[in-house]
């Protein structure tokens, strides 16, 4: 069951706003101890169809890693974006969120090299349920992912481990900013789920010119409810809290609501 009708745009016009990123990064961090750095750019599912954009914080361990000062250099910048955006977008057939349901319930590959076992992860399971709640997928659906598209509010992280320093996230936050327009623009979502925490989605509100209809930063799970423009239509917008320490199924119950029209008390 799909949303959206809405299609969406080429990985292209996302080429040049990711770079910036990247290259804000590179020309800013001379002192910073964070110098191997990682870069992610959104992945959009082979079956997406606006129905969901799922945004977490940041992510580690995307890429290979590089070095720092890489990044101020243009070229580089705008290869590296080019290279991150087409592995995303699905075009070859694969689903670029395939990994998501390909290694769950395994800890190791056939080969016994560590994967990411989403079965572990709250965050995961969250836009599992969600989808089933929303009705986009049925329940246990082997290929729930790939109606997904998935990004995160910074690119640009530590390599190893850990969320970017809060002077990481100052050096990138205006290119970021203008990213998540661009991405918004492009993949013209219906809804938009943010699992981040009011705190870290505040700064990237006020920039994409988000409508906000509800806001309670005291309740246990969602924060935040609006719209944000999305393509040609305008995309309703849940902000959550993390779901490491809350109970799943009335967190999943509330985006729910909140996505339906239901506004929570205040």
């Amino acid at each position: 069951m799909s949303a959206s009708t809405n299609s969406t745009g080429s990985w292209r016009e996302l080429e040049s706003p990711f770079a910036d990123v990247l290259q804000a990064v590179g020309i800013s961090g001379a002192s910073s101890k964070e110098q191997h750095l990682t870069a992610a750019g959104p992945c959009r599912g082979k079956n997406y169809a606006g129905d969901l954009l799922l945004v977490g914080r940041a992510v580690n361990g995307w890429d290979a890693g590089w070095s720092r000062p890489a990044a101020a250099d243009r070229g580089w910048c705008v290869a590296q974006a080019r290279t991150l955006l087409k592995n995303g977008w699905s075009e070859d057939g694969n689903c670029s969120l395939g990994w998501v349901v390909q290694d769950r319930g395994h800890d190791r590959s056939p080969a016994g090299a560590p994967t990411y076992n989403t079965n572990r992860s709250a965050f995961w399971q969250v836009a599992q349920r969600t989808l089933e709640k929303l009705k986009v997928t049925a329940p246990d659906e082997p290929s729930w992912s790939s109606v997904l598209a998935w990004t995160n509010l910074y690119p640009v992280a530590p390599s190893e481990e850990g969320n970017p320093s809060d002077s990481l996230c100052e050096n990138q936050l205006p290119t970021a900013v203008e990213f998540l327009k661009a991405q918004l623009r492009i993949l013209a979502p219906a809804r938009s789920l943010w699992v981040t925490g009011l705190d870290w989605a505040r700064p990237f509100l006020n920039g994409i010119g988000a409508t906000a209809l509800h806001e309670n930063t005291s309740d246990p799970y969602v924060q935040w409810i609006g719209s944000v423009p999305g393509g040609d239509q305008q995309c309703r917008l849940v902000v959550c809290k993390r779901p490491e320490a809350v109970a799943r199924e009335p967190m999943v119950e509330a985006i729910a609501r909140g996505f339906g029209g239901d506004l929570p008390e205040a």
